[in-house]
């Protein structure tokens, strides 16, 4: 709100005292000369006005300084003078004036006297966007270019207004929309120093608005080096401590900022930039937001000669060459996760100079630079999958997510797809929409809006898995093979749909014939034998509405005047299609371009259902096309077709292609793509042969005959504990080819160098308690073959956890913490006097033994108990039900050792006819167990603390 002062004209705004302290910031004009290094150059007249006492004095020098310094400097400044006003007006300003906001599409009028935390429309986004101060850039842009005084005294009046209204809070918590981390750093690294250096020179601008904002930029800067986010959050909040320290080396602390946030930098490009480029949030939009954050630091820094770290403007590359080669041909982002249909060139323009030849052709739409060489590419880190048929507009290219589940703004949508072709997008990620908690915000992050598949009307339960599954360390093992006919991707989703349904798995295998189709293959099994009866939808949601059933009912076509793409599903089993768009309750059919126009349509969602019992396949030819007749092309089985194996016939008028890709699991020479077992042969109308390509050969020749290779009788590879053991008599390669004991194929591969002696290969895609079948080939140096083995695997689950070798092991809750040679699971929460919990738990897959025993040791240095603490164990098992058992009811700061059995453990919560037992009985599957620590409400503030190791389980 406000200061009451504010009231009369505005020249009494700017003659008040200046020896009063600064409104709403809690520290006086004294105290800002405190936080200022009085002894840099140009400050001594600033320094002798304080060291007389002289504040009000020093204040005026100090705007004198700020005036005439040239360096360091924004990239622009005020004009001097403003020009004469003559009545001209700006509307953006205006509707400022009358406090009229549109943001996140949606228009709304405050008051004059604003409340800094209105939500008048219900939207979290909107009061974000209003403290993030972009409108005052509108009034000082407006200001310089009119002459009109009320643009710059309404933009002095809300900044007195904001720090009136909004004084520093003791942490995050405490500060809905006006503190919040990420804000702060946005402030700093755009509106606010701005705004600072477009009015410092303005007459408007007094010293006491000087030192509103000076001690506002301080505190802020403060504040950031205390709270931080994490992911895009981070980067951006260090973005502005760099900007601070930057531009106002006068604080005393700026060097402190600078060195603490260029440290933070250098380990978040580290940590968040893998080598594929792709930032951890795996959405393009956030990739591009962060993009632009550590950007912004650097662009900062090197305009006034401040020099940075290489390792970030490498890991800035490795980002721009991810946002270059993941964009659709009309230039744009797919969708993936939380983003918005935004353009790729847009965003590459800042670094359009000095980069690669590919890179500047992508950026400039082929204006500049050199068309890229590589079409089709893999980034393993990310496990998305970039098919294309070249670099022109028209070109075909289909984007496949196949990758984990993502650091923030995820959305349960693995293994969809994003198709373009003849300029137009057919397939495609319907976008955010709104984060708006409605049932819209549900819909568009759910797997119900994406191309992908439903099991008995359920979406995946990505979020229910350990929080450090949910970034990929290592590159992602599932196959891809690309060369100059065709790509091939697979991706496996194996996370469960709820309840039985976890039993499910989903594979996904996607093949490109270069410039002319895709072969999508949906695999449904079951784990360890499963074959229950399933409805299984296969979703693909086009990119507008109109799309039409044909040919009986056994196609989708969509319906354009330019380009167009059929969809024409094959199953051994009965089928039905059907389209749904626009639908509102529940939503159905939607795209969403934007959040920040809140825009959205009707568009056409295709599901192809199956009832039948797993495994189940379908098979589905996209055809995109020109014009909008129909194409004549068909696709049938051929005899031999069966669960194991695709075996197909795709033909036009003037070719027809025989296609075959195995899900059998079967000996045979490993050779890395190989294991995708496929094979592709084009005849023309006469017959004749005039193209083959496979994944165990070159486009057009035949394999290459290889000698077999040793079946030694004590082999020198084994796999044991998720790894695959060799001993070799020389250097050589070792390749591994794995998959699901129930069936898919060969889904995963593996290679590494081996050297003389022992050598140890993990293997990433593997689950505890999951059965597998490989195949291994040993090759010396020069690629002959000196070893086979085929054979099946188990890795057994976990049951002992003493964190001494410094992994998590899937604990999620809490961090590990390492005394000397041990370490320990540690989980902590903040000093309060309310309430608070801690809890650390890991997905498991147990079933209950009669003689169940938990043992393991904990100790909780809670100092405060309060009115009600307890320290209890719990299972979770698959109904969703609690059992828990209680072990401490009073601190224990010294590691205690304990034992709970099964009758230990009783149904967690007030309703006990839920259960069917009074204690978890033999059989119950169990996937989740943890430890929960309650602190009660304390008069004096206490941390929460639960430290536990040696957790080991006694089960079968």
């Amino acid at each position: 709100m406000l200061h009451r002062f504010q009231r009369t004209a505005s020249i009494s705004l700017f003659a008040l005292p200046l020896c009063v302290a600064l409104t709403g910031l809690a520290m006086s004009p004294a105290e800002l000369l405190t936080k200022l290094d009085l002894s840099y150059p140009g400050l001594v007249a600033v320094g002798a006005a304080q060291e007389a006492g002289d504040t009000e004095r020093a204040l005026v020098e100090l705007l004198a300084y700020l005036q005439r310094r040239t360096e360091p400097c924004w990239y622009v400044s005020s004009p001097l003078p403003p020009p004469q006003w003559d009545g001209r007006t700006d509307p953006a300003a205006e509707a400022v004036l009358r406090r009229e906001y549109t943001f996140v599409g949606k228009t709304a009028t405050l008051s004059q006297d604003l409340d800094w935390n209105a939500n008048p429309l219900r939207d979290p986004e909107w009061p974000i966007e209003l403290n993030r101060h972009g409108t005052w850039g509108r009034l000082i842009r407006a200001y310089n270019q009119t002459g009109n005084t009320a643009y710059a005294d309404d933009f002095i009046r809300q900044l007195e207004d904001w720090c009136t209204d909004n004084p520093r809070p003791k942490g995050p918590r405490q500060a809905r929309y006006t503190w919040r981390t990420l804000e702060c750093g946005i402030r700093l690294s755009g509106s606010w120093p701005g705004c600072f250096f477009a009015s410092i020179r303005s007459p408007r601008f007094t010293a006491r608005t000087m030192a509103t904002m000076l001690a506002a930029l301080w505190q802020q800067a403060d504040y950031l080096t205390t709270f931080h986010g994490g992911g895009n959050w981070l980067v951006t909040e260090t973005a502005g401590l760099v900007t601070c320290g930057v531009l106002f080396p006068e604080f005393a602390d700026s060097g402190r900022w600078l060195e603490m946030a260029f440290g933070r930098l250098e380990r978040e490009i580290d940590q968040q930039v893998p080598p594929d480029g792709a930032q951890v949030e795996l959405t393009p939009h956030y990739h591009s937001v962060t993009l632009r954050s550590f950007h912004a630091a650097v662009r900062i820094a090197e305009h006034n000669g401040v020099p940075v770290p290489p390792a970030v403007k490498d890991g800035i590359m490795r980002m721009v060459r991810y946002l270059a080669y993941v964009s659709k041909p009309d230039g744009r982002i797919p969708m993936f996760n939380d983003s918005d249909h935004g353009s790729v060139r847009g965003r590459l323009k800042p670094f359009a100079t000095g980069l690669r030849p590919d890179i500047q052709f992508i950026a400039t739409q082929g204006v500049r630079g050199k068309r890229p060489q590589l079409t089709s590419v893999a980034f393993p880190y990310a496990g998305q999958y970039i098919m294309r048929s070249g670099w022109d507009p028209d070109a075909l290219y289909l984007a496949f997510d196949a990758g984990p589940y993502g650091l923030g703004h995820q959305h349960e949508d693995k293994l969809q797809i994003d198709v373009h072709a003849f300029g137009r997008s057919h397939i495609l990620d319907p976008g955010r929409f709104t984060y708006a908690r409605s049932p819209w915000r549900s819909y568009f992050v759910s797997t119900h809006s994406h191309s992908t598949v439903l099991v008995d009307n359920l979406g995946q339960e990505r979020r229910r898995t350990p929080r450090e599954t949910w970034v990929g360390t290592r590159p992602q093992s599932t196959l891809w093979a690309t060369n100059d006919l065709f790509d091939l991707a697979v991706g496996v989703y194996e996370d469960g749909y709820g309840g039985r349904l976890d039993d499910v798995i989903h594979i996904r295998k996607v093949f490109f014939k270069r410039g002319e189709y895709w072969i999508v293959h949906d695999l449904l099994l079951g784990k360890d034998g499963y074959a229950g009866t399933h409805r299984v939808d296969v979703q693909f949601q086009f990119g507008a509405a109109g799309a039409q059933l044909g040919r009986g009912g056994k196609a989708v076509f969509s319906h354009n005047d330019d380009a167009n793409l059929a969809v024409i599903p094959l199953s051994d089993r009965p089928m039905d299609i059907s389209l749904r768009e626009g639908e509102e309750t529940p939503p159905r059919g939607w795209v969403a371009w934007s959040l920040h126009r809140a825009s959205k349509e009707a568009a056409t969602l295709a599901a192809i259902s199956q009832r039948a019992s797993l495994p189940i396949r379908i098979d589905t030819l996209l055809f995109p096309y020109r014009g909008n007749a129909s194409p004549d092309v068909s696709m049938i089985r051929l005899p031999g077709d069966s669960t194991q194996e695709s075996l197909l016939r795709i033909s036009s008028p003037e070719w027809s292609d025989t296609y075959t890709c195995s899900h059998a699991l079967t000996e045979g020479r490993s050779s890395g793509a190989a294991a995708g077992g496929l094979t592709w042969i084009r005849t023309n109308r006469e017959g004749e042969t005039i193209a083959t390509a496979g994944t165990g050969s070159a486009p057009g020749r035949p394999a290459a005959d290889l000698p077999e290779p040793e079946r030694s009788p004590s082999p020198s590879i084994r796999i044991g504990d998720g790894a695959v053991h060799c001993r070799s008599r020389e250097p050589g390669t070792l390749l591994v080819d794995y998959g699901f004991a129930e069936g898919g194929g060969f889904l995963f591969h593996a290679e590494a160098p081996v050297r003389s002696g022992p050598n140890r290969l993990v293997l990433q895609e593997t689950r505890t308690g999951r059965g597998y079948v490989y195949r291994a080939l040993l090759l010396d140096e020069d690629g002959s073959p000196v070893e086979e083995t085929f054979g099946t695997f188990k890795v057994a689950q976990p049951v002992a956890f003493g964190f001494d070798d410094g992994r998590m092991h899937g604990w999620t809750g809490g961090e590990l913490v390492e005394e000397g040679e041990r370490g320990f699971l540690h989980a902590k929460r903040p000093p309060e006097t309310a309430a608070t919990y801690v809890a650390v738990s890991r997905l498991v897959s147990y079933v209950v033994q009669p003689d169940l025993t938990l043992r393991f040791r904990f100790r909780t240095s809670t100092t405060q108990a309060g009115d009600w603490f307890y320290c209890k164990a719990f299972l979770e098992d698959v109904e969703g039900r609690h059992w828990a058992a209680y072990f401490a009811r009073s601190p224990s700061p010294k590691w205690c050792t304990v034992s709970v059995s099964r009758p230990d453990f009783r149904p967690d919560a007030k309703r006990k006819g839920d259960y069917p037992s009074k204690s978890p009985h033999p059989g119950v599957a169990i996937r989740r167990v943890g430890f929960i620590l309650r602190k009660g409400k304390t008069d004096v503030a206490g941390a929460t603390i639960l430290d536990l190791d040696d957790i080991v389980w006694s089960i079968r």
